[in-house]
């Protein structure tokens, strides 16, 4: 892994960071593919309960970083075409690795999360915004569409009107109109962002395992479901649940808590 992206773990959690303060963490090809790969090592490590994904400096991320103008500005239009398509279906991995997998994700925002950095911010399980974050599309000024899944999200959390205001304007969106959507979970004050994003990891890390990441695919599984596909996967995921080692000891406590 570059020095662009930096990776620790301690007592179950994973911090992954993204560290090009100097160019606003603006995300190259590069480390999108450093970033799914790092989640597919994770994914499997049954010492990794919860991952924090953050950034180094004052701001989360200006979005994707597309390169070298020389790079592709010689290309004819077919050839840039599917070069770009061809960029976007490897970028557009990590938002599918960071739903599948068990452990929950949360993110650690201020500043701008623009474009690609909005994506990979609300892309997560849960978010935690500092009071200075601003959320953007920033992408049609440059001639191309709203990418990496914001469309999607916003439609999902805001409803269609205001997922197209959003998009087809370009309007910046702060942390506290994110979170009255439902896109952010917490807003803070700037200076309690890595205490507070350290609570909600701790807490999550505290939880039983198999029983957290079953109930995070249950949720992002609820809009392909039916219910009664839905009630049948949770007497399987139930099952799976009780079978675990530590499941008698912990409702035991709960049964002898004062």
């Amino acid at each position: 892994m570059s020095e662009d992206i930096l990776y620790y773990s301690k007592d179950g959690i994973a911090t992954i960071k993204l560290n090009r303060p100097e160019k606003y963490n603006a995300v190259s090809f590069e480390m999108w593919d450093q970033l799914n790969d790092k989640l597919l090592e994770i994914e499997h490590d049954p010492d990794i309960a919860c991952v924090v994904l953050c950034a180094e400096g004052k701001h989360f991320s200006a979005g994707t970083d597309i390169g070298n103008l020389n790079e592709f500005a010689v290309l004819t239009p077919r050839e840039r075409g599917a070069l770009f398509g061809k960029r976007m279906e490897l970028t557009n991995r990590i938002f599918t690795t960071m739903e599948r997998i068990p452990q929950p994700i949360v993110s650690s925002v201020r500043g701008l999360a623009l474009g690609g950095g909005f994506g990979l911010a609300v892309g997560t399980d849960l978010v935690v915004a500092s009071e200075t974050t601003q959320f953007g599309i920033a992408t049609l000024n440059l001639g191309s569409m709203p990418d990496v899944g914001v469309p999607y999200q916003l439609m999902w959390t805001m409803g269609m009107k205001k997922a197209k205001q959003y998009c087809l304007m370009e309007e910046r969106m702060s942390a506290a109109v994110a979170e009255e959507f439902g896109l952010v979970n917490w807003v803070v004050p700037d200076e309690q962002l890595e205490s507070k994003t350290q609570q909600v990891a701790e807490r999550l890390a505290s939880m039983p395992r198999p029983a957290v990441g079953l109930a995070k695919h249950a949720l992002n599984a609820v809009t392909t479901r039916s219910l009664a596909d839905h009630l049948k996967q949770e007497a399987t995921d139930v099952s799976r649940c009780v079978l675990e080692p530590g499941y008698v000891d912990r409702v035991k406590a709960f049964i002898n808590r004062k």
